[in-house]
């Protein structure tokens, strides 16, 4: 097996690992082959059906509606986002890919499901921490600026108590999902064939929008904050700081409509579109000046290619010595 090499920063003087493209960074590993990943895709969808399909069931039998799942299929404007249930299938089901994604990266032997994470060693939870508290005044003034531009006729309090507990919990967990799928998986996937990251950016892209079912205005946003989420994955060289934003606005979202302030539906009208927009905008721009340029939150943690290829060139030595 032959390694190939594309780190972006070597080994410096003082013995700091290595820091990989992490939109081409598939192409590290010994055991990167272009078909593995349609296999990840393939496994991911199955296992999180099943797990959704349960979900579903759970949900059904909890809310003790007949119209729940109907409600559930019907989308954005019949989904009940404020109560338990409807949260636990929606959020939940998202959420639940990441453990599919992991769980297929596992059987596929792709490979380690860290560099789905980063190129700089895994997963650092102080980058994706400190961003959140970066960014979070900006999903303050969005949410102040959304209420002050359409306020709502009647402000009336939507969340269940199990629906704002469920919230809370599952809402990252979701965000982050998504960001191990779009910005890990598939922009990594498209830049490891195409050896170039911009189409893995710029694809990605494509395909988040289309996931959520908006009208031609949310569908514009969507297509938008893809590039920026998938623009700045690549600058950091990870998705730390995309997950902590995409958490920040979907809890931003959610809250506001559970609490009456707001509401979530297909139909998105110019100005949210923009006020959204111009949010990730500035979010991005606070993490690449302030969180990468002034204090380097996005150091590497460790080398995974090495560390990796050096085990699976253990195991084929002790394959031939038997």
């Amino acid at each position: 097996m032959e390694q190939q090499t594309n780190n972006i920063n070597a080994t410096d003087s003082q013995n700091q690992p290595a820091v990989y493209d992490f939109l081409t960074y598939p192409r590290q590993f010994v055991t990167y082959k272009w078909y593995k990943p349609i296999l990840v895709a393939l496994l991911t969808a199955v296992i999180s059906m099943a797990f959704s399909l349960v979900l579903l069931a759970i949900g059904r039998v909890w809310s003790g509606d007949p119209g729940f799942i109907q409600a559930v299929q019907g989308g954005y404007d019949t989904i009940n986002f404020a109560d338990g249930p409807y949260v636990l299938v929606m959020q939940g089901g998202l959420a639940s890919v990441l453990i599919a994604l992991a769980l297929a990266a596992i059987i596929v032997k792709d490979r380690p499901f860290s560099s789905y994470a980063s190129s700089r060693g895994g997963w650092n939870w102080s980058a994706f921490l400190k961003c959140l508290g970066l960014c979070l005044p900006v999903y303050v003034v969005l949410g102040i600026l959304s209420y002050v531009l359409s306020p709502p006729e009647t402000i009336q309090w939507r969340f269940t108590l199990s629906g704002l507990i469920l919230t809370l919990l599952l809402t990252p967990l979701q965000c982050v999902a998504e960001e191990f799928l779009f910005r890990g998986f598939l922009s990594q996937t498209i830049g490891a064939w195409t050896k170039k990251p911009v189409i893995g950016i710029v694809i990605s892209a494509i395909i988040f929008m289309t996931a959520h079912p908006y009208n031609i205005f949310g569908a514009v946003e969507i297509f938008f904050c893809g590039l920026i989420l998938g623009f700045l994955s690549w600058k950091t060289q990870g998705i730390e700081a995309t997950g902590a934003i995409h958490v920040l606005n979907n809890m931003m979202s959610f809250l506001m409509a559970g609490m009456g302030l707001a509401s979530i539906k297909a139909e998105v009208d110019m100005t949210s579109a923009l006020l959204d927009i111009a949010a990730y905008v500035a979010a991005a721009a606070l993490v690449i000046f302030v969180a990468d340029k002034k204090f380097g939150w996005f150091t590497a943690l460790g080398d995974d290619v090495v560390a990796y290829n050096t085990r699976m060139a253990e195991k084929q030595r002790e394959k031939a010595t038997k």
